[in-house]
């Protein structure tokens, strides 16, 4: 990610900043390009079988489907915004039924997909310059200098369309971690998302403060599973020590 990229997004998301987050579905939607037919057929599978479908999106994000995860999130997502907050969804196998919880578990994912969608930003547009250098070759067999001066061209666009596209996906993924907290502060997962993203582009400070946080609602909640996983991720990550001691005291 580029450094001017990095900067913008640290500004505009300090810790504990998440009252009132605005996200515009209907941008996102649009950005998607998620049709209305689309948008009714994963509403009703998600009514019909909520968890499945859920879990659906966890493959999506896992198996690289980003696209359809993030149009799978967008759908439900602007379906219970229409509900009241505190509607139940009744399900034995979900730890948390409440709509507002329900949601901070989808925007967690979408945030996830978006990181993802911003990563391969580089290697769809690419794909043009390949196309056209192919196109080129089985028509020509070599490159002229007029070839290697579009492709120049084509190369500074792709940069400036990749950088934009980026700090949109970036910017929504970041948003849409801290409207989980805001729906919900007691999902460990939005936090440990954020803390891994504000690790992996050198912010340790906000990375350590994050991972604390999702540390104790691991344990509050009786994952001591995610809980010691958080530690061993912490010391590979290359955490520092301090930090390492405050994460295992919690559990003293």
């Amino acid at each position: 990610m580029k450094k001017s990229l990095l900067i913008f997004i640290l500004i505009s998301t300090a810790f504990g900043a998440v009252k009132n987050i605005n996200i515009d579905l209907r941008e996102d939607i649009s950005k998607i390009s998620l049709s209305q037919t689309e948008k009714k057929e994963y509403i009703e599978k998600f009514k019909k079988e909520p968890v499945k479908f859920i879990f659906s999106i966890y493959d999506d994000y896992h198996f690289n489907r980003v696209d359809e995860g993030i149009k799978k999130t967008l759908s439900v997502l602007d379906y219970l915004q229409k509900k009241d907050l505190n509607y139940e969804i009744k399900s034995p196998y979900l730890r948390w039924k409440k709509n507002y919880q329900i949601q901070s578990t989808l925007y967690t994912l979408l945030g996830l997909l978006y990181i993802k969608k911003a990563g391969s930003m580089d290697k769809s547009l690419r794909e043009k310059e390949r196309k056209y250098i192919l196109d080129v070759l089985k028509k020509k067999g070599k490159l002229t200098n007029e070839d290697l001066d579009y492709l120049a061209k084509l190369s500074r666009q792709e940069d400036e369309e990749i950088e934009k596209n980026s700090k949109f996906y970036i910017d929504r993924a970041i948003k849409a971690f801290q409207k989980a907290i805001e729906l919900f502060p007691d999902n460990p997962y939005p936090y440990f998302q954020l803390a891994k993203f504000y690790k992996e582009n050198s912010s340790n400070s906000l990375a350590s403060k994050y991972l604390e946080k999702a540390a104790k609602l691991f344990l509050k909640y009786g994952q001591k599973d995610m809980y010691f996983s958080l530690i061993e991720e912490a010391k590979k990550e290359g955490y520092s020590k301090e930090t390492i001691k405050r994460l295992e005291a919690l559990n003293k």
